[in-house]
Order: structure tokens, then sequence, then C-alpha cells
């Protein structure tokens, strides 16, 4: 998703020229390119749920969990590819490399993974006592943090399309 507008090269500047809708020509892109992710993530959930025999309600939540998730970063990096758009770049690793360089990126992985690692740690503990005085809770700021996410990018990005 982070490089699906920029992989469109010289063709962007066409699809441009001609009497589309911009915004519905990128709603069409996002969606195809999050049907794809949407197709890896929950395979590999579904996998990874017969695999270690995960209670059905825990794996269908799971599913809704990560699809919804996939959707909100898949549209981030849909935008942050429309925001450094690049349209003649010459080796692909200038796409992955835009905005933050390789420093940038490797921090910000390093981060993700720290800080996911404490969340989830946390969680962790927290669950094992409190089971439903935590997953409420936590799901509730799920979702509130996911439709805050989706008006942002609404008003921020969408909006201000065509």
């Amino acid at each position: 998703a982070g490089n699906i507008i920029s992989l469109d090269k010289e063709n962007f500047l066409y699809i441009l020229s001609l009497p589309l809708s911009m915004k519905q020509y990128l709603k069409e892109k996002l969606l195809f390119v999050y049907m794809i992710q949407g197709m890896i993530n929950g395979f590999i959930i579904i996998a990874t749920g017969l695999f270690f025999r995960v209670p059905i309600l825990h794996l269908l939540s799971l599913i809704v969990g990560t699809l919804v998730g996939t959707y909100l970063f898949t549209q981030r990096y849909f935008v942050r590819d429309y925001r450094l758009l690049n349209l003649y770049w010459i080796n692909i690793s200038q796409l992955f490399t835009r905005g933050a360089g390789n420093w940038g990126i490797a921090f910000m992985m390093m981060g993700l993974i720290f800080g996911g690692g404490i969340i989830l740690v946390l969680y962790g503990l927290g669950v094992t006592r409190y089971s439903y005085i935590i997953d409420i809770p936590v799901f509730l700021t799920f979702i509130v943090l996911a439709v805050q996410w989706q008006l942002y990018y609404q008003k921020n990005f969408w909006e201000k399309i065509d």
C-alpha cells in the first residue's frame, strides 16, 4: 500500500488527464490493495488459529480486529504514498526510503517492536488476572481510536481530493 500510487509512474499523469474522478480512482486503488493485504493477513490469522486450535469466538474477533487494523494501516500508508508521490523513480528502493530515510525507518521499526512488545506484555499480564475488567475498556478504546483514525483521514485526505 505504501507504494501503490507511485508504482503507476507516468500512467498516473495520464490518469489525471482523463475525465475520471480522482477520488473514485484512488478509492478503487485503496480497495484493491486492501483486499490483497486483507486476504494475506486473514489467511495467516486463520491458519495460525486453526493450528493452535483457538476457540471460534476468539478466532472471529481476531479476524475482525486484523481486518480493521489492516484497513487503517493500509489507508495510512496509501495516503503517505500520495503525500510523498514519486513518479520518476528509477530503483524501487527509492520508494521505500522516502520521507524518513533508512535510519528513520529503522528507528521507527525498532520503536514499534519494543513499544508493541511492552503493550502486549502489559495487556497479557492484565488479562490473566482481570480478563473482563481489562477486555471491555481495551475494546472500547480500540473502537474509539479506529473511528477517530478514519474520521481524520476522511477530513484531511478524502474530502480534499477532487
